[in-house]
């Protein structure tokens, strides 16, 4: 006889009712990471053309030199200039690694370790 097969249904039920109740106690996995935003990015829609490309960088790079509180009025003007190419915008994160070491691993802070 095989002992991981199934013999009857109500075996099973049994089986998958354990798995239920236990699967709350496994052991939770720690992030590694943090992900924090920090602005956004261009991306074409589709394949830009060489005038295209230099059009849309020059856009950008006025875009990043206002300032969006005081110079509203223009970041509008550049945003539906914008709008009209084939670009679309996507938010970027920044990745930061979350540090679970031990400051001394022999020695308990208790004790001036």
């Amino acid at each position: 006889m095989d002992a991981l097969r199934v013999e009857d249904t109500s075996m099973g039920l049994m089986k998958a009712l354990h798995f239920i109740t236990t699967q709350h106690q496994r052991r939770k996995v720690k992030p590694k990471f943090q992900y924090a935003s920090v602005g956004s990015t261009t991306r074409a829609t589709r394949c830009l053309t060489k005038f295209e490309r230099s059009h849309i960088t020059e856009l950008v790079q006025q875009l990043t030199v206002l300032d969006p509180k005081t110079q509203q009025d223009q970041v509008k003007e550049i945003m539906q200039q914008i709008s009209k190419l084939p670009v679309a915008f996507f938010p970027v994160k920044r990745e930061m690694r979350i540090d679970y070491s031990k400051t001394y691993p022999y020695r308990s802070t208790k004790r001036c370790g």
